[in-house]
């Protein structure tokens, strides 16, 4: 894992639900202004287009890339953008995270196996 990044597993009894790996964290963003606080949010998510970009060079274009408004948006998931990629061992995905002003915002790595 890069350093800085760290990994949570998320479960249910013995059953592995996902694992998350956050690759970039902002904290403290209550702190800002109104503008510094957009702006912030205009470049995290410019991190989250290019890390899309980077793994489409690697694992192809998304079957899914869109914001958690989309219908298509994976039900069992909470993030405010998600790109995702089939896989035969599940799904990989690329979530950009906000849960509250309050909150850090996060870029995870997110694996989980396939919608039941």
């Amino acid at each position: 894992m890069p350093e800085g990044a760290t990994m949570s597993v998320y479960h249910d009894g013995n059953v592995v639900e996902f694992i998350e790996i956050t690759l970039d964290v902002i904290s403290n963003l209550h702190l800002l202004s109104a503008s510094d606080y957009e702006d912030t949010k205009d470049k995290f998510f410019q991190k989250f287009e290019d890390a899309v970009a980077k793994v489409t060079t690697v694992l192809g274009p998304p079957a899914f890339n869109d914001g958690a408004a989309a219908a298509e948006f994976p039900s069992d998931q909470d993030a405010e953008w998600l790109a995702l990629w089939h896989h035969p061992c599940g799904r990989i995905m690329l979530e950009q995270k906000h849960e509250d002003k309050e909150l850090p915002l996060r870029l995870s790595i997110v694996l989980a196996p396939p919608p039941q």
